[in-house]
């Protein structure tokens, strides 16, 4: 007899009674919210478009599109091994007992293109993409790698590797080099950052975002809009930017606690080039990065194409080059930019999380939201860059909310 049956046979009268009291008030809530429900005319669910509903499954697809290629990675990588091998596989039917055996031997032997243990998180990648191979269209088998028994062993040499590589200090993650004072200065003062020119103003722009707000990846960058920013004033009248639309799960809470404030008087003031190239695309723009016009005949610089997302991927790269910086950066090299610079200023650690995009203890997990002041206060510390070009623009025209 187990302890729960004990339980029920000495206290049985009095659990009994106990969960009645409990169905007949979980009956008496249900009843209480039927009858408000009804009774209201204020619902408490959303109106959404079918736009609105196609833009959430198109940012949803592109999540998936960056999946399925590290699947293909993953499976590629076993395939390789494979013929490597001199086996020939039918992965859509091979047995869990034969499956287990290769996946011993590849876990233990496989290597990088330059014959070396794989980093830990690019390790732990292939397993979970050949795990999803397996799960889903079109193979969609009932295997899971992780946890099914027949794998055991397979995934005892998996965890003795991770050991290895611990040991020989690949799990250390290699960050990207910060862009160092001199040459944010030299692209501060060249063509590639003029504010004077279409191109210019949208490196510049663009720069701003990527240093106070984060934006990660390609395709992050690619979803902005126009109607993306929200400008408020403070009490002192300063204004200060945030970012507000849901495009993707992944960058909410970075959205909602970075800001980008006004700085007066400087002619690097990120809010003041911002308003301006707001002015200067089209009215009803999709996009928030669009490509120049070739020949300017009026006020509005940029077309209504917007740039790829291949060609956001690598900005800083081209910006480096044209401005002939000591090291060409990559556009990863912008956050580690800004870490650095708050990091220099003395603020702890924990208060960098809560500006920053990082996710963990060692790589900044998020906590709770700074008060405006702090968020202003921090981003005085982060890098400037350049407006060498005219600004000043009406703040009414752009609906700024005190």
């Amino acid at each position: 007899m187990n302890a729960d049956q004990s339980a029920s046979r000495l206290f049985g009268h009095d659990v009994t009674a106990k969960e009645e009291v409990i169905l007949k008030e979980e009956d008496e809530s249900q009843e209480e919210e039927e009858f408000e429900i009804h009774t209201t005319d204020i619902s408490r669910h959303a109106m959404v478009s079918d736009l609105e509903l196609d833009e959430l499954e198109d940012s949803r697809n592109e999540i998936s599109k960056v999946t399925k290629k590290q699947t293909t990675w993953a499976v590629n990588c076993f395939v390789g091994w494979l013929e490597s091998q001199g086996l020939q596989v039918e992965l859509r039917t091979v047995e869990k007992t034969e499956l287990n055996g290769l996946l011993r031997h590849f876990y233990g032997s496989v290597r990088n293109s330059k014959g070396e243990l794989y980093g830990i998180a690019s390790y732990i990648a292939l397993r979970a993409g050949l795990n999803r191979y397996f799960k889903e269209h079109p193979v969609s088998r009932p295997v899971c790698l992780m946890r099914d028994a027949e794998f055991t062993s397979a995934n005892k040499v998996f965890m003795g590797v991770l050991k290895r590589i611990r040991r020989s200090g690949r799990d250390i993650t290699s960050h990207h080099q910060a862009l160092s004072a001199d040459d944010i200065r030299i692209l501060r003062h060249s063509r590639a950052m003029d504010t004077s020119t279409p191109r210019g103003l949208l490196n510049k722009v663009w720069f701003d975002i990527q240093v106070y707000f984060g934006r990660r990846g390609k395709q992050a960058n690619r979803n902005l809009k126009p109607d993306s920013f929200i400008i408020r004033k403070d009490e002192r009248g300063l204004r200060h930017c945030t970012l507000s639309f849901g495009d993707e799960t992944k960058f909410h809470n970075e959205k909602d606690q970075c800001s980008m404030f006004e700085k007066p008087g400087s002619e690097f003031c990120p809010i003041t080039s911002l308003l301006k190239y707001l002015s200067k695309l089209p009215s009803n723009a999709t996009a928030l990065y669009l490509q120049p016009k070739k020949e300017l005949i009026d006020e509005m610089w940029y077309s209504h194409v917007p740039l790829g997302v291949n060609y956001l991927g690598s900005m800083l790269t081209r910006m480096c080059k044209e401005a002939g910086t000591s090291v060409i950066y990559t556009n990863h090299c912008i956050r580690s930019t800004a870490f650095h610079q708050l990091c220099n200023a003395g603020l702890d650690g924990r208060d960098i999380m809560s500006v920053s995009v990082e996710r963990s203890e060692s790589s900044l997990r998020s906590h709770q939201a700074p008060s405006l002041e702090s968020r202003k206060q921090w981003s005085e510390k982060l890098p400037e860059s350049d407006s060498t070009g005219p600004a000043g623009l009406p703040p009414d025209k752009f609906g700024f909310k005190p």
